[in-house]
C-alpha cells in the first residue's frame, strides 16, 4: 500500500490506492479527516449541551440539580452557563413545593417518605385541598394516573365532548 502524510499532522500512514484517486485531502485517521473539516466532537457536544441545559433553565420549572444531573454537568457549571448568558430563569417557587407536600403529610398524619409522589386530582397545583391530593408510593404509579387520565380525555375526545381546534392546536370543551 502507497504511503502518504497526514493533510492534517504530517505523520505518515498507509492508505488504499483508491484513495489516492478521490483528489480529497488524504489522512491518517477518522478524527484527523473530521478535524480537518472543522468538525470537533468536543465542542459540539459542548454546544448541544448548553443549549439543552438552557432550554431546560429558562422554559421548565425544574431545580437546579435536577437539569444539571439530566444533561450531566455540575450544579457549579449551569449556574456559571446562566449567569455568562443572561439567560432568564424560569419562575421556581419552592415555597408552593413545600406547601403541598405539607399538605399532603398533614393527610397522611405522618411525613412523607423519600419517593412519594404527591398528585392534585383536578390538576390544579395551586389547589392544596386535602380532598384534591392522593399521595402515590412511586412514580411509577403517579404516571400511570397521569395515563388513565389521558385516556379517559381521549375517551371524551371520541364522544365529541372535547374538540381539538387544528387553528390553536389546543383542545377545548365543546360548548353546550
Amino acid at each position: 500500500m502507497p504511503i502518504i502524510r497526514c493533510s492534517r499532522c504530517d505523520r505518515r500512514c498507509e492508505v488504499k490506492p483508491y484513495r489516492l484517486r478521490s483528489g480529497k485531502p488524504l489522512c491518517c485517521s477518522n478524527s484527523c479527516a473530521a478535524k480537518l473539516r472543522g468538525f470537533n466532537p468536543a465542542t459540539t457536544r459542548s454546544k448541544r449541551v448548553r443549549s439543552k441545559a438552557e432550554r431546560l433553565y429558562t422554559k421548565t420549572p425544574m431545580s437546579i440539580d435536577s437539569i444539571a444531573s439530566i444533561v450531566k454537568i455540575s450544579r457549579s457549571t449551569l449556574l456559571l452557563w446562566a449567569k455568562q448568558g443572561c439567560w432568564e430563569p424560569f419562575p421556581r417557587n419552592f415555597s408552593a413545593r413545600t406547601n403541598y407536600r405539607n399538605a399532603a403529610a398533614d393527610l397522611l398524619g405522618r411525613p412523607l417518605k423519600k419517593g412519594e409522589h404527591v398528585h392534585h386530582i383536578d390538576g390544579d397545583i395551586t389547589n392544596n385541598a386535602h380532598d384534591n391530593l392522593h399521595v402515590y408510593p412511586n412514580a411509577t404509579e403517579h404516571t400511570l394516573a397521569h395515563g388513565s387520565l389521558e385516556k379517559c380525555a381521549f375517551l371524551l375526545v371520541r364522544q365529541g365532548l372535547i374538540q381539538f381546534d387544528r387553528v390553536t392546536g389546543r383542545y377545548h370543551l365543546r360548548p353546550l
